[in-house]
C-alpha cells in the first residue's frame, strides 16, 4: 500500500500523549498494526483513509490510547517496509 502523510506542524502530539504511546505494550502494537494492515491492499491509499477506517475500533479496543498512536503505528508498518 502506498500513503501519503499529511501531517501538519498543528497535528503533533502533547508530552501526554507521547508518554502514554511510549506506555503501550508490544500486544497493544500488535492490536493496531492488525487493524491497519487488514485496512491495506495493494492500491494507493491516503493516510487519512486508513486511520479514518480503523478509528472506531481503534477506540473500542484501546480507549486510553491517543489516537496519534494509530498514525505512529503506520510509520513503524512503513520503516518495516510492510507498508509503503
Amino acid at each position: 500500500m502506498t500513503v501519503t502523510d499529511e501531517h501538519t506542524a498543528g497535528d503533533e502530539p502533547s508530552a501526554e500523549e507521547i508518554a502514554q504511546m511510549r506506555a503501550a505494550t508490544a500486544s497493544e502494537a500488535q492490536v493496531v498494526d492488525a487493524l491497519v494492515l487488514r485496512e491495506c491492499d495493494q492500491r494507493w491509499q491516503k493516510v487519512a483513509r486508513v486511520v479514518g477506517s480503523v478509528s472506531g475500533e481503534f477506540d473500542a479496543a484501546l480507549p486510553h490510547l491517543p489516537f496519534a498512536y494509530i498514525q505512529a503505528r503506520m510509520q513503524a508498518l512503513e520503516d518495516a517496509g510492510l507498508v509503503h
